[in-house]
């Protein structure tokens, strides 16, 4: 009797505890409904996560800070580790490669990252690591992938022979166990981003099915885009499967994943854009013209019509404006205006006493940032042509 009596009050105190915890919350009063009014706009709305990127070498001086000025939202960074074939990565590169990080999220833009122990060339490639070494350094910038995957869009697989791109290996890689291997590290260093593959056949005997690849966060990358009929073995790699067979493979994985890549040489007629893709009754557009149609870019297009606008608004004509603002740069002391008719050259003339307005100016850097070009090259000579080289 006594024992029970000790036990009650706990009971009773446990009890009230329940029927306390049971009761219906207070209900909180309704958040007030807020309206917004959005208007329709034009504008370029710039996607952290797609289209063109800007390309840098790390370690490296880069300077990301004016990418979206021209219109990119990506940077594509090589992280070469070729110093290091044999040993650890020092803390020291691991701390520059999180300001790198740092700089990136301030510009406002997302990486491509790819790690290599070489630039090539092809056949006779520079050494990669031994997979023992490539495993220890996925484990040692594991923090640091994983500390800024928020700036990150999505990884290549890299490491791996020439380029980082899963061939011609020197340390005996070139082969599925071992490619395997150090994907599954990849994937596990940083959960929840796609890690591209380079051959799609590569991917396929990993995955035959397409929607497990997707699971697993495999994607591809093609650095031959365009570049031959198999987009220089992309496709058709060491002829075990077919061209049809990638192709189809690739396009139920691409429903889910994010492809990327660059081209390595012009094929034409594949590589050419076709007259279809330029603007109705332009140069490009009528004439059979590989010279005109390779440099009217969709860029130049698309610079053409704002540029355009601009002028519109201001009263002028595109060529117009565009003169006024080549004669008031700084150190010009006059633009040449090459006018083919006598309309062209009053058109021109008509800009002599005009200054083009402070305001302006910004609104042409915006559209072309300094140091860029909307054409990789701007005559028809080959001697002449301007490569851009970053």
């Amino acid at each position: 009797m006594p024992r029970h009596i000790f036990y009650l009050p706990l009971i009773v105190l446990l009890f009230s505890s329940f029927l306390i915890g049971c009761n219906p919350a207070s209900p909180s009063p309704e958040p007030a409904i807020v309206a917004h009014t959005f208007t329709n706009s034009e504008a370029f709305i710039l996607n952290p996560e797609r289209g063109f990127f800007t390309p840098f070498k790390l370690p490296n001086f880069a300077d990301f800070s004016e990418i979206r000025v021209t219109g990119n939202t990506l940077v594509y960074l090589t992280i070469r580790l070729d110093d290091y074939r044999e040993s650890d990565i020092p803390e020291k590169m691991l701390n520059g490669l999180q300001t790198n990080f740092n700089e990136v999220r301030e510009a406002g833009v997302k990486a491509i990252i790819r790690f290599a122990y070489n630039q090539g060339p092809y056949p006779e490639s520079q050494p990669d690591a031994s997979k023992s070494q490539i495993l220890k350094h996925i484990e040692q910038l594991t923090p640091l992938l994983q500390e800024n995957s928020y700036v990150i869009a999505w990884l290549e697989a890299g490491f791996i022979g020439a380029w980082g791109e899963w061939h011609t290996s020197t340390n005996g890689l070139d082969n599925l166990a071992d490619k395997q291997e150090i994907l599954n590290a990849v994937l596990a260093a940083i959960p929840n981003r796609y890690v591209q593959v380079r051959y799609p056949i590569n991917i396929i005997e990993m995955y035959p099915n397409p929607a497990d690849a997707a699971k697993a966060f495999v994607a591809h990358h093609n650095d031959c885009f365009l570049s031959s009929d198999t987009d220089v073995g992309t496709y058709e790699s060491h002829g075990v499967n077919t061209m049809e067979g990638d192709q189809k493979y690739l396009a139920e994985l691409t429903r889910f994943t994010p492809i990327s890549g660059e081209t390595c040489a012009p094929n034409p007629p594949r590589s050419e854009c076709t007259a279809s893709n330029y603007p109705k009754d332009s140069r490009a557009h009528l004439w059979d013209n590989h010279t005109v149609r390779a440099r009217v870019t969709q860029r130049s297009i698309d610079v053409g019509k704002a540029v355009s606008s601009m002028a519109q608004e201001r009263g002028l004509t595109a060529s117009q404006l565009s003169l006024l603002w080549t004669k008031d740069q700084s150190g010009i002391t006059a633009p040449i205006i090459g006018p083919r008719t006598l309309a062209h050259l009053e058109d021109a003339l008509g800009i002599i006493s005009m200054k083009l307005d402070d305001a302006d100016r910004p609104l042409f850097d915006k559209l072309v940032h300094p140091g860029t070009a909307v054409a990789d090259f701007h005559n028809s000579n080959d001697w002449m042509k301007a490569r851009i080289f970053e």
